[in-house]
């Protein structure tokens, strides 16, 4: 049995990246760039008005009021996307549209509402002096060519997103996605719609496991039920290998009469990196690999199952697909005691809140790892180090955010 730092520590060690492949922007949501983007032209392109309104000579407007407005002559009218050959000279202008561009001899843009208004006469009385430059954007003040829009490693979002549109990027490259099949084993588990007979129970942890893997954005190969059956696990465990990158079963890897499991991964010549863990929830866990594919075996009770995939294979799985956002720990003030072991990790779900500035941790009451109700109202994983002494209310106790949830 090792460690939780020792688990970590081994999985890290063994983690490498599926290579890079060039998507459709509009499906790189949430997948992680492979290479930079960078900047295909300047941001603004070129002089353009931040507002709608009236392109002039600076110059032009000194001394403009309300009581002594200038008059200056409308050549025309200039709106966004137009192509724009447009020169102008002193005592002239032209009617403008934000992003529309600056017309040659212009040096700044009287804003409509400071001035006799848009009209279809050839003269408008300009009330507000302006300097050079004001409301207009100009070229290259935001973003200079070929300069870094993304780096290689962040995450698109929708920022992300429209950024890179901005600059034309119809594919970028991203990292690949890891595959994933995932099993739960056991005679007693039926799906939901299926009458229960005695014994029984419905099969929570398969969906349950889907849905996280989802959540990560692995694409999900297999999702079975498997009997207590050697032939049967074998055979889908090696029909899994051959199309996934992580295999996970959920069950029948603890000291039961038909855990089979352990046994089975040690057939089919999967290399043993460790099982057990010193922890609480979730000790019976394996992790194994084989030609370069990761195998775990979780504990059937579902908050072991959560906390296991939570702790260990969610991490994996973003540094998998380039990502190396690091889940740390904070710490917070317990409101009630908190159940600690002297030789392991122990894990709870628990709800962390701000009240008045500071953070508090609330432990789950339940504490049986057999307790799937225990994630409703649960926005964190709370943790304590093997310890002698009590975690009383009052105590800091270290906490994480389930990564899709925060305050």
């Amino acid at each position: 049995m090792i460690s939780v730092n020792e688990a970590k520590k081994i999985i890290n060690s063994k983690i490498f990246t599926l290579g890079s492949e060039k998507i459709n922007i509009k499906d790189s949501i949430n997948r992680i760039l492979s290479e930079h983007i960078f900047a295909k032209f300047s941001h603004p392109r070129f002089d353009n008005s931040a507002m709608d309104g009236f392109a002039v000579k600076s110059i032009d407007t000194k001394g403009a009021s309300k009581e002594f407005p200038v008059k200056l002559n409308i050549k025309g009218t200039i709106s966004a996307g137009l192509n724009n050959s447009n020169k102008m000279n002193h005592s002239e202008c032209y009617q403008i549209m934000t992003g529309a561009e600056i017309p040659s001899g212009a040096d700044a843009v009287v804003i409509v509402e400071n001035s006799s208004g848009f009209t279809e006469s050839n003269l408008v009385n300009i009330f507000k002096e302006v300097k050079v430059n004001e409301n207009i954007r100009l070229k290259a003040e935001e973003i200079k060519k070929n300069a870094i829009i993304l780096e290689t490693g962040q995450k698109i979002g929708p920022y992300e997103l429209a950024n890179a549109i901005s600059f034309g990027y119809e594919k970028i490259s991203v990292y690949k996605k890891p595959k994933i099949s995932i099993f739960t084993t056991g005679n007693e588990l039926v799906l939901p719609g299926a009458k229960l007979k005695s014994g029984q129970i419905y099969n929570s942890n398969l969906f349950l496991l889907v849905e996280l893997a989802k959540n990560i954005g692995l694409d999900v190969e297999y999702a079975e039920i498997l009997k207590d059956d050697e032939d049967e696990l074998k055979n889908s465990i090696i029909n899994g290998l051959k199309k996934s990158d992580i295999i996970i079963s959920s069950g029948g890897i603890s000291m039961g009469k038909y855990d089979f499991l352990k046994s089975v991964y040690e057939e089919i010549g999967v290399e043993q990196l460790f099982h057990k863990i010193s922890q609480k929830p979730g000790k019976p866990m394996f992790c194994g690999v084989s030609n370069k594919k990761f195998i775990f075996g979780l504990p059937g009770n579902p908050i072991s199952c959560l906390i296991c995939f939570l702790e260990y294979i969610w991490p994996l799985a973003e540094r998998m697909m380039g990502n190396n956002f690091e889940h740390i720990y904070k710490e917070a003030e317990l409101t009630n005691s908190f159940p600690i072991e002297n030789n392991k990790h122990r894990f709870l779900l628990g709800k962390v809140f701000l009240h008045k500035k500071k953070l508090y941790a609330s432990p789950s009451k339940k504490l049986g790892s057999h307790m799937l109700s225990s994630t409703i109202d649960s926005n964190a994983i709370l943790m304590s180090n093997p310890c002698l002494n009590k975690l009383e209310k009052g105590d800091k106790i270290k906490f994480k955010f389930f990564p899709w949830m925060n305050l």
